[in-house]
């Protein structure tokens, strides 16, 4: 809905670029600080005219395709001028409600174009944005939503908002699964996607929270990491985990129902989503909200608590275990630990300063901070069902670090219980 990269501009594709060329007048170019906003040129849609222009061209798609219906996305970094998105959001409604319009109008008597909506992750940032998702709801517009991230996927969303947001209306909810985790982690593996074991995560947390299926965005695109920030990637034509697409999309077979993502080992990941990032302001998305959590103990005696979701029946899985890294941290400090107020067992509670951690950047693009990772078991008695609380205490202090312990990321590790039925499928013969 106005992801142009400014290519379109500069190439002088369709009709589309024209548009943005001979009317100057309608771009938004008041931005807030960021690398990021510097590759769009986006359209202002207080505009009349833009909001024709797009409805123009969604309908020549219409009438040129035989289409099953439309997806409009809403991931890019501005639509409306700074701060006045909440009070324009009925303009984008009305386009919405055009659109839906126009394909009630093509499908014909009896039958029904679907139209679906990609929005940012949470309802307050697509209010933010200018975009009042409820009422495209309650109105009956959009068949299907799917908010997320606008590159990460995002472990640690309420998805059951949207759930709620819906409830009644004929109306499914799909989220986003997206291709990476964060931006440190997609720095870190080279920009390879997140591994299976991470995807049946997500799905789980999804579905566990009134997913009616997933949408997924950006798989067919690995990047490599060359330094940098926005402008820094080039495209590799890899999949995630099978050679070349499209033999990577296969790899999305075990999320197709929350059974199947719950017969394979989960890995959660709970990190900076847009840690180390200044493409759209400090650790900021595209629609302006701080992406990275983190728990931070001042010395010599700081406390604080990191919160994670997890919708895990920790009594049907064969092993689970929680795991979490503290930065600028030596194994002469000590600390107290507790999972939603109940102390974690010293029995079990491990740690170490040596992690051997796959990091595929150049030796001086990585992490060079001390830290020390933790990891006990994990169960039914410590975790919540939802959301969970990793509290922390330094009642112990390293009189040689200045710096505050920062704790940015925690995973979760299930291990699924062994089915015994399938010890009954024939095996191949050796010899």
């Amino acid at each position: 809905m106005n992801d142009n990269h400014t290519d379109s501009i500069r190439q002088g594709v369709g009709a589309g670029a024209s548009f943005v060329v001979d009317n100057p007048q309608f771009r938004l170019l008041d931005a807030p600080p960021g690398e990021a906003y510097k590759l769009s040129e986006p359209l202002d849609f207080s505009f009349a005219e833009v909001r024709s222009f797009i409805l123009g061209a969604m309908t020549a798609f219409v009438e040129r395709f035989a289409v099953d219906g439309l997806e409009v996305v809403f991931r890019d970094n501005r639509y409306f001028p700074p701060g006045r998105g909440p009070e324009l959001e009925h303009l984008m409604t009305e386009l919405v409600g055009s659109i839906r319009a126009m394909l009630d109008r093509r499908a014909g008597e009896g039958k029904r174009l679907v139209l679906g909506c990609r929005v940012p992750s949470t309802i307050d940032e697509c209010h933010v944005m200018g975009l009042d998702v409820l009422a495209w709801v309650r109105q009956g517009l959009v068949d299907y939503v799917s908010p997320a991230d606008c590159m990460y996927a995002e472990f640690n969303l309420p998805y059951n908002e949207w759930r709620q947001m819906i409830a009644g209306a004929p109306c499914r909810l799909y989220p986003g699964l997206m291709n990476w985790i964060s931006i440190p982690a997609r720095q870190r593996a080279a920009g390879r996607s997140m591994s299976q074991d991470q995807q049946r995560a997500l799905a789980t947390s999804m579905y566990a929270q009134g997913a009616d299926g997933l949408s997924i965005y950006n798989h067919f695109l690995v990047m490599v990491w060359s330094g940098g920030d926005a402008g820094d990637w080039r495209e590799r034509g890899v999949g995630a985990h099978s050679p070349f697409y499209p033999m990577a999309l296969h790899d999305l077979h075990d999320l197709r129902t929350p059974e199947w993502a719950l017969r394979g080992r989960r890995h959660y990941v709970f990190d900076l989503t847009w840690g180390g990032s200044n493409s759209f302001g400090k650790e900021r998305t595209s629609t302006g909200k701080v992406k990275a959590q983190r728990a931070s103990l001042t010395r010599p005696n700081g406390r604080d608590e990191y919160v994670f979701r997890l919708y895990e029946d920790l009594s049907s899985v064969e092993a689970a275990q929680l795991l979490f890294r503290a930065y600028h941290m030596t194994l002469a400090d000590e600390l107290a630990i507790a999972l939603n107020g109940r102390p974690v067992p010293e029995r079990g509670l491990r740690r170490r300063d040596d992690e051997i951690r796959r990091d595929l950047r150049p030796e001086e693009q990585r992490d060079q901070r001390l830290y020390v990772t933790y990891w006990f078991p994990l169960t039914g008695d410590l975790c919540e069902r939802g959301e969970n609380r990793l509290g922390v205490r330094l009642i112990g202090s390293d009189a040689s670090v200045r710096e505050n312990i920062l704790i940015e990321e925690v995973e979760v590790f299930i291990v699924p219980r062994f089915d015994s039925s399938l010890d009954s499928i024939p095996r191949q013969r050796s010899f």
